[in-house]
């Protein structure tokens, strides 16, 4: 045995020597000061089946009974440092994998969460515990970094860091290669003669049998498919169970039935599939029937899209979001013209328009004008809208309610009708007991009394009335929509064995409930595809750059399940392709897994510029101020006699400034000076002020030149601030004091543009445009 093996041998037997009797049989499982607490209760349940599928091998599934468990990523890095050895078939430093790995596991996995001292003291309890069982150690027991933190027990001791401190986050890349993880503050002094603790996790590439091969040398792998919602997703996580090898331990978390049927597997019938908890009152729904033309406005449409979607990949797609707006403007709640037959009309105006235009598009002309008659046809819309309004206001019990509608627009537009109606302010309605939000918003935290759903939007619109917690619930449906709720009742819930008696005697209640009102037949829609589905879907795959380039308009699905249709060149802000930043790129340069920020209102314009132009009128307008007067005598320059940059150069060269020009345009304004650039260094902004023939004292345009600097260093500090904080409202860690330090550093109304956006995922990105022939 190595020398450096026999002294960490003699710690792990002195650790044990010194451990009390009564330390040595107990397992850290109380709350500690990381403020981890609140979520064990979540986290806990699961250890029983981690057990299980470990020790049975194979998959297993879990049910969580409509709870979705956001934090499940961290019961890898708990194993390690919060519960080791609470698992008993499980090593004290497992190996475990995560499928699939998205933004919302990696911020977790990177929050401070983990005690130094509080994981160090947990690891040494639990080798003392297998020691006093006769279980063999193995040489796993002792990890790396505890050796780092014995050595440096000054430095580290008091410290909480991140998961990824003391676990390396490796990502398997397509090629099947392993990339390890970097390990901040503890892992450049861990020895490299002892275990190093690792998660591993896809990288962010397609999925392919390589990737799959390389989680097979794990002891479990974590497969969460709680509410995705995108097609592209679960083709990706149906390719990993068909793929991985059925020894491989999988534990499998879902939180609805539903969650199950999207994951095309083939094996769930075999599966066990145990349910985590039940609900403490399951609801009594009832069914409000509305727009009783439904049935014959659907055999129109059908009609006109006949055939269409085998002629051509682009009629195919226009068909596909044809269907999809038609359906949405049949239930929308729009004072005015709906949104979606908006840019539907916009879409297909533009693309039959233009001079290489194909004739084909006009077979599709009849389905336009049945979106712009079902467009004007505001007695439907008001129908829908009274019933709601009906259905909170005078139909059932007293108590808190919620309202779950299509969109976030949609949102807007009920706020501002009841608001209207109750002759109070939007902000007024949570003080009544009145939350409405969109289908695709995040379940509620807290239970209701009652749940309303304006529509049926899919299997959401059932999930988000059982995960309510509500005792009473309506849903207000045409014969078509109680039509599709009944087959995806049967087929996506009844369908899932091991249902607990309880749920599924709801479940045939309601499908019971739903005949009365629904359509004899449906079949003339393609049911599979009208909540966020492409009927044409392509394979596991992104679009060609060549054909995202060429398109006009974009559509975007996100994993939710949600999707917008964009122009082509739409400005687009991204998370995370740089660190701490927002990235803005044209719509069609988007790719799969981007974080994109939606505002809620559908507006085009970027969200930071809107952001900026709002402080650059308030608080930093006196930085603003200098930019602009720059820019304005530029430009009145421009105005007395053209700018040739060729010339400006000359003048730049001869003051020792090589500047190239393209460059030296970017600083010229044409049209507007909202784009225009500003020279980044002082002596390069004098001579470059010098070589336009600008006749100022210095002494001014230094101080012009100050205030610009200034103004670059606090948008890019609002940048940060900004991403952080939307970071922390969609995860739902917005806390008070920051927001109200962002009231008083950005004001109110900067408050309010923050809340009107959501962080989404692309899942896939349809391109629609005349020059693609594929």
């Amino acid at each position: 045995m190595h020398s450096s093996e026999s002294k960490n041998g003699g710690g792990i037997l002195q650790e044990l020597a010194s451990a009390t009797s009564s330390d040595a049989v107990r397992v850290l499982a109380s709350p500690i000061e990381d403020g981890l607490g609140s979520s064990d209760s979540d986290l806990l349940p699961l250890l029983d089946a981690i057990e299980q599928t470990v020790k049975m091998g194979g998959r297993r599934g879990i049910l969580s009974a409509w709870k979705h468990i956001p934090t499940y990523p961290l019961i890898a890095s708990h194993l390690h440092l919060r519960w080791p050895g609470k698992v008993s078939v499980l090593p004290l430093t497992p190996r475990i994998g995560i499928y699939p790995f998205l933004h919302a596991e990696n911020e977790l996995l990177s929050r401070s969460f983990y005690s130094v001292q509080t994981a160090s003291d947990a690891r040494k309890k639990a080798r003392t515990k297998r020691l006093h069982e006769n279980t063999p150690l193995g040489k796993d027991s002792f990890a790396d970094w505890e050796q780092a933190v014995d050595r440096r027990r000054q430095r580290f001791s008091s410290l909480v860091l991140p998961a990824q401190s003391y676990i390396s986050i490796d990502r398997v890349s397509a090629s099947g290669e392993i990339k390890a993880g970097n390990r901040k503050v503890i892992g450049r002094f861990a020895p490299r003669n002892l275990p190093k603790p690792r998660v591993l996790v896809p990288a962010r590439t397609e999925i392919t049998r390589q990737q799959v091969r390389a989680f097979g040398h794990v002891d479990i792998v974590l497969v969460n498919i709680q509410q995705i919602g995108g097609r592209h997703l679960a083709d990706a996580i149906s390719f990993f169970l068909r793929e991985s090898t059925h020894t491989l331990p999988v534990l499998i978390i879902g939180s609805s039935p539903a969650d199950f049927a999207a994951i095309e597997d083939g094996t769930f019938g075999a599966i066990p599939i145990d349910t985590l908890s039940t609900l403490p009152r399951y609801p009594d729904v009832e069914v409000i029937t509305i727009g009783k033309d439904r049935a014959l406005a659907d055999r129109q449409f059908a009609l006109a899209t006949e055939g269409l979607s085998e002629k051509s990949l682009l009629l195919a797609r226009l068909a596909s979001q044809a269907l999809r707006s038609w359906w949405a403007t049949r239930q929308s709640l729009s004072d005015g013209t709906p949104y979606e037959a908006s840019a539907f009309t916009a879409l297909f105006g533009e693309l039959t328009g233009r001079p290489s235009g194909s004739d084909e598009l006009e077979l599709l002309s009849q389905a336009n004008n049945l979106i712009a008659v079902e467009a004007e046809n505001s007695g439907l819309r008001s129908e829908r809208r009274d019933a709601v309004i009906d259905a909170v206001l005078h139909k059932g019990g007293s108590g808190s309610l919620l309202v779950a509608v299509r969109s976030e627009i949609a949102v807007a537009e009920l706020q501002c009708q009841f608001a209207k109606y109750l002759d109070v302010s939007t902000r007024d309605l949570v003080d009544l007991g009145i939350t409405i939000q969109s289908i695709f918003a995040p379940w509620p935290k807290t239970q209701f009394d009652r749940c309303v759903c304006a529509g049926y939007f899919g299997t959401r619109s059932i999930d988000v009335v059982f995960a309510s917690g509500a005792s009473e619930a309506l849903m207000i449906l045409d014969p078509v929509e109680a039509r599709v709720a009944v087959w995806d009742l049967e087929k996506k819930y009844l369908s899932l064995p091991n249902l607990p008696a309880e749920i599924t005697a709801k479940l045939k209640l309601l499908t019971s409930r739903l005949e009365i009102h629904a359509a004899v037949h449906a079949d003339a829609l393609s049911v599979g595809g009208l909540f966020g589905e492409s009927r044409n879907r392509p394979q596991i795959g992104s679009q060609s750059v060549e054909h995202m380039q060429s398109a006009s308009h974009v559509i975007a699905f996100f994993t939710d399940g949600s999707h917008q249709q964009f122009t082509a060149k739409a400005r687009m802000e991204v998370l995370s392709r740089k660190k701490l930043r927002l990235q803005t790129v044209a719509a069609r340069d988007l790719q799969i897994g981007d974080q994109v920020v939606l505002l809620k209102e559908g507006e085009r314009e970027a969200f930071s510029e809107a952001l900026l132009d709002l402080l650059d009128e308030t608080s930093l307008a006196e930085f603003s101020l200098k930019r602009r007067l720059w820019l304005q005598s530029v430009q009145a320059l421009g105005l007395e006699r053209p700018i040739n940059p060729a010339e400006v150069r000359r003048g730049l060269s001869m003051l020792g400034h090589d500047i190239d020009l393209p460059t030296i345009r970017s600083w010229i304004p044409h049209r507007t000076i909202e784009d225009c650039g500003v020279p980044e260094r002082e002596d390069t902004f004098l001579a470059f002020a010098s070589a336009l023939g600008i006749l100022l004292p210095n002494e001014i345009l230094v101080e012009w030149f100050t205030g610009i600097q200034d103004l670059r260093k606090k948008h890019r500090l609002v940048g940060r601030q900004l991403t952080a904080a939307i970071r922390g409202a969609y995860l739902g860690r917005l806390e008070p004091r920051t927001v109200a330090r962002l009231e008083k550093d950005w004001g109110i109304e900067t408050r309010a543009l923050l809340e009107a956006a959501r962080v989404a995922i692309v899942d896939n990105l349809i391109p629609l445009g005349i020059e693609e022939h594929d």
